[in-house]
């Protein structure tokens, strides 16, 4: 059942002392990442014409796109005790990501991601393996993590951890944002308490049923009540609502390398201008350019800007607000 807003107002905490920007919980597997110049049929073997080890994960690497920028942030992740899992933690803390709540599984393995990249298109294809991993249990989400965070992202894998870290987001006043590409309908559990709704086409068609984006957008505010739904459409635009009314923000062009992260970065950087107090629609648009900047290279994080060449590049196009 959604949330009135007299909900929120009875049980938000505010504590001006925050350390983190932004707390993540999710999934952190190693990416591999092959190119191909032709996409492979079944049971056709093509040959790699570019490869890449990197870090990846929806959260993480949408908290290393809020540290690139200049944001401080923290991740509740499993890693295996393993080679992945030490490689993991280390691009992490070599982008500014605290590391200190990473849980690691003794028994388990890292997670692996396998991306085939079409290097005509850009675009991609994941397979993730998770044959091996156990869940974030729900008494691993300690209290005094959410008490630090302005924000937390979570990309609702592991249901009762999920729940929990919402639970303890709502009492100490730590705004939600909620990462949903692909259909996944055991996240329903989360939406009432979300803050910030921020998913990709596909799962507000299957989520809805409804196959028009704006009237699935519309349909989600009334629904849940957050304080703002935005719908990512790949590489040519979003759409977003705070009130009920839609408004649109267009892709910005640039020459794609790989997709892969686009999503990801796009939340981090959406986040991030939260973090500066900007409105909605200001940073739907900063987050489009960076995503769109991060297609330029392969990888989920090689492309990442900075704040600083950020600027560069929406100073160089025709944009709606000022930076």
């Amino acid at each position: 059942m959604a949330r009135s807003p007299s909900f929120r107002r009875q049980t938000v905490r505010r504590n001006r002392n925050r350390v983190y920007d932004c707390l993540g919980l999710g999934i952190c597997p190693l990416d591999y990442l092959g190119v191909v110049s032709t996409y492979p049929r079944l049971n056709q073997k093509v040959d790699l014409v570019d490869f890449k080890n990197q870090g990846g994960g929806p959260v993480p690497t949408a908290l290393v796109a809020i540290a690139r920028l200049g944001g401080k942030t923290a991740l509740i992740g499993k890693i295996g005790n393993d080679h992945e899992g030490q490689l993991i933690r280390e691009e992490l803390e070599s982008e500014g990501v605290d590391t200190d709540c990473l849980l690691v599984d003794k028994r388990g393995r890292s997670l692996q991601a396998f991306v085939w990249v079409d290097r005509k298109s850009g675009k991609r294809t994941v397979v993730l393996n998770n044959t091996k991993s156990s869940e974030i249990k729900p008494e691993q989400i300690k209290a005094n993590l959410l008490r630090k965070a302005k924000y937390a992202l979570l990309d609702g894998r592991d249901l009762e951890a999920n729940l929990r870290a919402c639970r303890l987001a709502r009492e100490y006043g730590c705004e939600i944002v909620i990462d949903v590409g692909s259909y996944r309908p055991e996240v329903k559990p989360l939406l009432p308490f979300t803050d910030y709704l921020v998913i990709g086409e596909e799962f507000s068609f299957k989520f809805t049923g409804i196959e028009k984006p704006e009237r699935a957008l519309v349909e989600l505010y009334r629904k849940y009540k957050p304080r703002a739904v935005v719908i990512t459409l790949g590489e040519k635009r979003a759409i977003g609502t705070t009130d009920g009314s839609v408004f649109k923000q267009s892709g910005f062009k640039v020459q794609v390398v790989d997709t892969t992260g686009a999503g990801d970065v796009f939340h981090g950087a959406f986040i991030y201008g939260l973090t500066r107090q900007w409105e909605v629609p200001k940073a739907v648009e900063f987050a489009c350019a960076c995503a769109a900047m991060k297609c330029t290279a392969l990888g989920g994080r090689t492309g990442i800007p900075t704040y600083r060449k950020a600027l560069r590049f929406l100073r160089s196009r025709k944009t709606n607000f000022r930076y």
